[in-house]
């Protein structure tokens, strides 16, 4: 009895209350695919080999529209014991990935990040593993996709102006990395991102 006459007495009011929840959903489903999103990587594009063409639409300082096509294989994925003077840390794995693109030489290609990929899906980086009770650290500097004398195009973010390249970049060029994994974790893929929300999924070849 007490349940009817509360539902009697607040049934106007829970009326009123659907639409608004329905509003609040809305609005934060908005907030997430405009506002977030965007700014995180949730779109990949997967490769069922070692070797795809990547391609996506991106945004510089005012809006500024570009589209970025590359070509990407992983050549190798192998076991070192250092690279360039560098040592991984004790108990770690380090695997040098070699790396052959090509683009046309208007493409913006700087600021790449690359990173390996464990069978669980945990993703290691260059400077740490994402999961940190691994602790597979290294000291390299961030890496680029790009040669160094010939890195082509940039976007200066200060005067939101798009840089030139001084020196032509060849049409095809080939880069390695190093990441330092935990024992016993094989690399599965290599995922490598410039602008969010996109990046890029390749298998580790055999």
């Amino acid at each position: 009895m007490r349940w009817r006459a509360w539902w009697k007495q607040n049934r106007t009011w829970l009326a009123l209350l659907i639409p608004l929840l329905a509003l609040a959903l809305g609005a934060s489903a908005f907030r997430l695919t405009r506002l977030y999103l965007p700014w995180e990587y949730h779109r990949p594009q997967v490769s069922a080999t070692n070797t795809m063409r990547f391609t996506q639409s991106f945004s510089k300082g005012n809006s500024t529209t570009f589209t970025r096509t590359v070509d990407i294989t992983v050549t190798a994925v192998e076991a070192v014991s250092a690279y360039d003077g560098h040592i991984p840390i004790e108990g770690g794995t380090m695997y040098r990935i070699d790396l052959a693109f090509a683009a046309a030489p208007d493409q913006m290609l700087k600021g790449c990040t690359v990173a390996l990929i464990g069978p669980d899906g945990t993703q290691y980086g260059t400077q740490a593993a994402q999961n940190t009770d691994l602790r597979a650290r290294q000291t390299f500097a961030s890496p680029d996709c790009v040669p160094n004398d010939a890195p082509g195009p940039d976007w200066d973010g200060l005067s939101d102006t798009l840089v030139p390249a001084t020196v032509e970049r060849p049409a095809q060029w080939s880069r390695s990395i190093a990441v330092t994994l935990p024992p016993s974790v094989p690399p599965t893929q290599v995922r490598i991102s410039w602008d969010a929300p996109e990046y890029a999924l390749l298998q580790v070849p055999n």
